[in-house]
C-alpha cells in the first residue's frame, strides 16, 4: 500500500510539474512575442563620426572585412577648397567610422567640377571594390542640359591603384545606372550619351579597364528624364532581373518602361504605363524618385511614387502600384505630422548648392515587423525642414511615428537614409543637414532604440567570380567588398498563426541621385521565432532561364552571405551563415535557463522527499512484529 501510494503521489507531482513547465514555456513565448516597447531615437553622431563634415553618398565594404564602410563627398565650400571623396572605414571602437589618408580622392585635375554621385562596385572583374564618380560643372548642378563626366578609380582592397582613374565618358547626359546587363557579374554602366541615346558602357574585353559604348534599349518615342530613377530588379517575380526606366514621351508626359530579359543577353520592351490618375481638379506638378519594395509583404515588389500637386509641394502624396493599378497610400494633407501639415522638398539651389537630391524615399524595416517603412525629408508651410519616419501599417497606409526623438530635432536636413553598419538587429539612420544652401554639409547618426521582440534575416549576394582563391587577396581574406547589383532575395516562412508569410527584396537596384542603398537585403520576420522555411536567391541571367537556389530551415536573426560560384551553376553555390543574437534571443536563453534551473530544483525536492519517505517506510518495517519468527 505504501509503495503504491508513493508511486501515485509521484505521478501526481509529475503532472503538476509538467503543468508548471508548460506555464513557464507560455510565459517565455509571451515575453518573446510581447508588445512592442518604443524608445526615442537617440543622437550618437559623436560615436560614429570623427569628422562630421561631408555628404553621405554610398555604402560598401571597401576593404573586404565584412563591415560596411561609408563613402563621403566633401564639397569645396570655399574658393581655396578642393572637392574630395573619402572612404570612412568601419571599426569596432568609437568613433566607428574613421577616415584614412590613403583613401581620399582629390579632384585636383578636374578644376571647376563637383562630385554629384559615388557608386562603389567591381568594374573590372577582379573582385575588388572600385569607385565610380560622376562629375559636373560647379555652376551647372541643376542644369539638365549640362553634361556629366564618369570616372572610375580602381581599388586595391586598402588603397587605390596609382595609375589614376579611367574616364568612362566625359559627355553623359545624366548620372548613370550601374547594372549587370550581360550577367557576367561585373558591373556595367547604363545611361544616355550627349545626344540622348541610350548607351551601355561595358568592358572592351575580359579583365579590361577600358570601356566600349554600345546602343541598347532603343525607343525613339521616349527620352530618359532628368533626374531619372531607373532601376535594375525583378518586377514580375520570375527571378529574372528586369530593367525599369523613367522616360518622357513626345507629348512631354512621364512614361514608365519595363524591359524584360530575352535570350542572348538582350532586353525587349515588355510594356509601358503612365503616371497615376489624380483626383479631379488636381495635377501632378512634381514627380519624385520611384522606389521599390514589398510594401504589403506578399512576396512581390511594388513601385512607390512620391508626387506633388503643386510646384512648392504643399500638397504631397505617395502612390503605390500593385497588380498594374495605382493606389494612393498616403495624402499628407490628411495626416498632420506633429500638428503640422507637411510636404516634400523639391530640389533646387535654394536647398543645397552641393547636392542635387530629388524627392527620395529611403526604405527600411526599422521595427522588423515585415512591413518596410519610409524615411523622408519634408518641410512645413513655413519652409522648416525635418526628417519624418513613416510606419507601414501592414501595406494599407503609412503613418508618422510619434516618438522620433533626435531625428526630428535635426534642423534643415537634405538627405536621410537607413543604415546597417554594425549588422545589429535594428536599422539606424544617417542624416545630412545644411543650415543654408552654401553652408558646409553636416552628417548626423541616429540610433534606433525602438525595442521590439522581433526577428530578421539579412542576405548579401557576392559576385561569385572567385572566393577561396582570389588573385591579389591575402590568405583568409575573401571578396566581400564587390557590391553586386541586381540579385533578388525572397523568403517564405510559417507565422505563429500557421499561415504562410512572404517577403521579397532587391539588392542594389538603384545607384543614382543618392539612392544610398545598402549592399545587402535586410528583411524583418516580425514576432515569429520559427525557422525560415525557404530562402530563395536569384542573380541576373543572360537567358530566359533564371539562376536561382533555395536554402531551407534558416535560423532567425541570420546573416546569409551567398557565394554564387560559379554563377552559371546554381547547384554549386555556397552560403555562409552567421547568427546575430538579438535581445529576444538573450531573453529566450535566459528564460530557458531559468526554467531548467526551476525544473531541476523541483526534481531535487521531489527526489529528496521520496528518499525521506523511503527511509520512513524502512524504519516502520523494521519495527513491525513478524509472526513468522514465532
Amino acid at each position: 500500500m505504501i509503495n503504491n501510494y508513493v508511486i501515485v503521489g509521484v505521478k501526481m507531482r509529475v503532472r503538476k510539474l509538467y503543468l508548471c513547465v508548460f506555464v513557464n514555456v507560455l510565459l517565455i513565448f509571451r515575453g518573446v512575442t510581447g508588445e512592442v516597447k518604443n524608445g526615442d531615437l537617440e543622437d550618437f553622431t559623436n560615436s560614429v563620426f570623427k569628422n562630421k563634415n561631408g555628404i553621405i553618398a554610398a555604402f560598401g565594404d571597401f576593404n573586404a572585412d565584412q563591415n560596411t564602410d561609408a563613402f563621403v563627398i566633401h564639397p569645396a565650400v570655399s574658393p581655396d577648397d578642393i572637392p574630395k571623396m573619402s572612404i570612412l572605414i568601419w571599426h569596432n571602437v568609437e568613433p566607428y567610422l574613421k577616415p584614412q589618408t590613403n583613401l581620399v580622392l582629390n579632384l585636383t585635375r578636374r578644376t571647376g567640377e563637383v562630385i554629384t554621385s559615388v557608386v562603389p562596385g567591381d568594374y573590372d572583374g577582379d573582385s575588388k571594390m572600385d569607385v565610380l564618380l560622376t562629375l559636373k560643372n560647379s555652376n551647372s548642378m541643376y542644369d539638365k542640359n549640362a553634361s556629366t563626366a564618369a570616372l572610375i578609380y580602381w581599388g586595391n582592397l586598402n588603397s587605390f591603384c596609382p595609375d589614376g582613374p579611367t574616364v568612362v565618358s566625359d559627355s553623359m547626359a545624366d548620372q548613370p545606372l550601374v547594372m549587370d546587363y550581360n550577367a557576367d557579374m561585373i558591373a556595367d554602366i547604363f545611361g544616355a550619351n550627349a545626344a540622348g541615346e541610350r548607351t551601355l558602357w561595358i568592358q572592351s574585353s575580359s579583365g579590361s579597364r577600358n570601356f566600349t559604348a554600345m546602343k541598347v534599349l532603343k525607343n525613339d518615342e521616349n527620352q530618359i528624364i532628368i533626374p531619372h530613377s531607373n532601376a535594375f530588379l525583378d518586377l514580375d517575380s520570375d527571378f529574372i532581373t528586369d530593367i525599369f526606366l523613367t522616360t518622357s514621351s513626345t507629348e512631354k508626359k512621364d512614361v514608365f518602361e519595363v524591359w524584360k530579359n530575352a535570350a542572348s543577353s538582350k532586353y525587349q520592351l515588355d510594356h509601358t504605363y503612365p503616371l497615376p490618375k489624380v483626383p479631379e481638379g488636381k495635377t501632378i506638378s512634381v514627380v519624385g524618385q520611384s522606389a521599390f519594395t514589398d510594401v504589403d509583404a506578399d512576396g512581390v515588389l511594388e513601385q512607390l511614387l512620391p508626387v506633388c500637386y503643386d510646384e512648392q509641394c504643399h500638397e504631397s502624396a505617395i502612390f503605390v502600384r500593385k497588380s498594374k493599378n495605382w493606389k494612393t497610400i498616403i495624402e499628407f494633407k490628411d495626416v498632420p505630422i506633429n500638428d503640422e501639415v507637411m510636404g516634400f522638398v523639391p530640389p533646387g539651389p535654394d536647398v543645397s548648392t552641393y547636392a542635387n537630391v530629388p524627392i527620395t524615399l529611403s526604405i527600411g524595416d526599422y521595427n522588423t515587423d515585415r512591413y518596410p517603412d519610409l524615411l523622408i525629408v519634408m518641410r512645413n508651410q513655413t519652409n522648416s525642414r525635418h526628417v519624418v519616419l513613416l510606419n507601414n501599417n501592414e501595406g494599407e497606409s503609412f503613418s508618422p511615428v510619434a516618438r522620433m526623438g533626435a531625428l526630428w530635432t535635426i534642423t534643415n536636413p537634405i538627405i536621410a537614409t537607413f543604415v546597417d553598419l554594425s549588422q545589429s538587429t535594428m536599422l539606424d539612420m544617417f542624416v545630412v543637414s545644411q543650415n543654408n544652401p552654401t553652408a558646409p554639409p553636416m552628417m548626423h547618426a541616429v540610433k534606433n532604440n525602438f525595442i521590439v521582440d522581433a526577428y530578421f534575416i539579412r542576405v548579401q549576394v557576392l559576385s561569385g567570380l572567385c572566393f577561396y582563391s582570389c588573385p591579389g587577396f591575402a590568405s583568409g581574406t575573401y571578396p566581400y567588398g564587390a557590391n553586386q547589383p541586381g540579385p533578388t532575395v525572397h523568403y517564405e516562412t510559417t507565422g505563429t498563426s500557421g499561415k504562410k508569410e512572404y517577403s521579397k527584396g532587391a539588392q542594389l537596384s538603384q545607384s543614382a541621385y543618392y539612392s544610398l542603398q545598402l549592399p545587402s537585403v535586410f528583411m524583418g520576420l516580425g514576432q515569429n521565432p520559427n525557422f525560415v522555411d525557404v530562402v530563395t536567391v536569384g542573380i541576373p541571367t543572360n537567358d530566359t532561364v533564371p539562376r536561382i537556389k533555395e536554402w531551407t530551415s534558416i535560423i532567425p536573426n541570420s546573416i546569409l552571405i551567398v557565394i554564387p560560384e560559379p554563377p552559371t551553376n546554381p547547384s554549386a553555390w555556397d552560403v555562409k551563415l552567421l547568427i546575430t543574437p538579438g535581445q529576444s534571443v538573450y531573453l529566450t536563453a535566459g528564460a530557458l535557463l531559468g526554467t531548467c534551473l526551476f525544473v531541476a530544483f523541483i526534481i531535487g525536492l521531489l527526489h529528496l522527499k521520496e528518499r525521506r519517505e523511503d527511509d520512513k517506510e524502512k524504519r516502520q518495517e523494521s519495527h513491525r512484529f513478524h509472526f513468522d519468527a514465532m
